[in-house]
């Protein structure tokens, strides 16, 4: 299955997967993703850090750039982010067994549990918060 050429006359297809790399890392490892279609506003902030312990990152969606930093200190997640205005966006973190709030700019909100994870709605601006 061929996608696109990096020239218009042919010559090497190596260079179109440079591209897979930067949409996993912001997709996936920072979270930020579209998550119904774009006429709907929906975002969400899911993100998958495995072993690793700080990430951050603006990540360019169809309703604006989301500046996101995550940092893991033992059990600890804290983060930073800015939702777009105009947005619907869930965040959804790790469920963990017992935990059902998240700590969101001061303030303890619950969340509802869907398969692992614990999700909760955020409001466009700038919020910071621990789980």
């Amino acid at each position: 299955m061929e996608c696109s050429w990096e020239e218009f006359e042919g010559g090497s297809k190596a260079h179109i997967y440079g591209m897979f790399p930067g949409y996993f890392l912001s997709a996936y490892v920072l979270g930020v993703r579209r998550d119904d279609p774009v006429r709907t506003g929906a975002l969400r902030i899911e993100p998958h850090l495995a072993d690793l312990t700080r990430a951050a990152g603006t990540v360019v969606t169809e309703f604006g750039p989301v500046p996101i930093a995550w940092e893991k200190a033992g059990a600890k997640l804290k983060f930073n982010l800015t939702v777009p205005q105009g947005t619907r966006t869930t965040l959804a973190l790790p469920y963990r067994a017992g935990q059902e709030s998240i700590l969101l700019d001061g303030r303890n909100i619950q969340g509802a549990r869907r398969a692992n994870r614990l999700e909760i709605p955020v409001s466009a601006g700038n919020h910071q918060g621990s789980y």
